[in-house]
């Protein structure tokens, strides 16, 4: 099958497990696909891309990387369909594993250390690559959702917590652990009516480069990024928002760091990467020519 030059124009997210090897995905959940999910490999750092897998199961529901591993959450296109996360280890074959409950969103520190966000915002912990899994000690959401987490290492993570939609308070609260779980600090919370960059559209990720930044991923909104630990955030603006907001982002290595993001609003996407852990980003080739955010 032929290369694509630049990333394919339906692929929305992308997961790179070192600098040069990584992997695009269309077919997001919230996308009308007419068609089944296809997945596409790079090897040269995003300039060209393969695809290799039109998958029986039509959306993808969320993709994560941390060194060396890729994974990605699929399903059917019913509420009831089972739910499968691939866990790909380096240049190994990938593991497909059946995952019972209701995963919306994994966020992995290694192979087997993973965190989980179901539906219902339930805030869960994997420690044998999505096999079995477990409620965390204490859940610091209570009433609110989880909606996205982000492990440091086997003690240290963060989680995002977001007002319930029904309610109409869309408030976040960040919250770090430092101790797996048992105890929790909150280290911001906004709500959309006193103007914080926090505040905004529904929270989608939360990722971490090298350098220990957070990077959180908002619909419709600029990318956010906060330098001390979740207290503080700002906007990036000029790396697109509102149509054009980031989609996926994805740190490989100790500099590396890739982004993708949707052009002009439409279903065409472009790739821009960092090779100074997140401080600049420059446009990859696409076929179609620069994005015009």
């Amino acid at each position: 099958m032929a290369f694509v030059t630049g990333i394919p124009p339906a692929a929305t997210q992308i997961a790179f497990a070192s600098s040069t090897r990584g992997l695009a995905f269309s077919c997001a959940a919230e996308q009308a696909c007419p068609g089944k999910g296809a997945v596409y490999r790079t090897s040269d750092g995003g300039l060209t891309w393969r695809k290799i897998l039109s998958s029986g199961e039509p959306r993808v529901l969320a993709v994560d990387s941390a060194p060396n591993v890729v994974a990605w959450l699929t399903s059917g296109r019913s509420t009831r369909s089972a739910r499968h996360l691939h866990v790909q280890i380096g240049r190994a074959a990938t593991t497909i594993v059946t995952v019972k409950p209701q995963i919306a969103t994994v966020a992995f520190r290694a192979a087997r250390d993973a965190w989980g966000v179901t539906d219902t915002g339930r805030f869960l912990t994997t420690s044998d690559g999505g096999r079995t899994w477990a409620s965390v000690p204490a859940n610091p959401c209570a009433s609110l959702e989880a909606t996205a987490a982000r492990l440091v290492n086997a003690t240290i993570g963060l989680v995002v917590c977001t007002g319930r939609p029904e309610t109409g308070f869309q408030a976040k609260t960040v919250y770090r652990t430092k101790d797996g779980g048992r105890h929790w600090t909150r280290m911001a919370r906004a709500t959309a009516q006193d103007g914080s960059t926090l505040s905004g559209g529904s929270v989608r990720q939360l990722f971490r480069s090298p350098d220990g930044r957070l990077w959180l991923t908002v619909d419709r909104a600029a990318l956010l990024v906060s330098s001390d630990l979740g207290r503080h955030w700002a906007s990036r603006a000029d790396l697109g928002s509102g149509e054009t907001t980031p989609r996926s982002l994805s740190f490989p290595g100790a500099k590396t760091g890739f982004l993708t993001r949707r052009c002009g609003g439409g279903r065409a996407s472009d790739v821009v990467r960092s090779r100074d852990r997140g401080t600049t980003w420059q446009e990859l080739p696409r076929a179609a020519g620069p994005c015009k955010l």
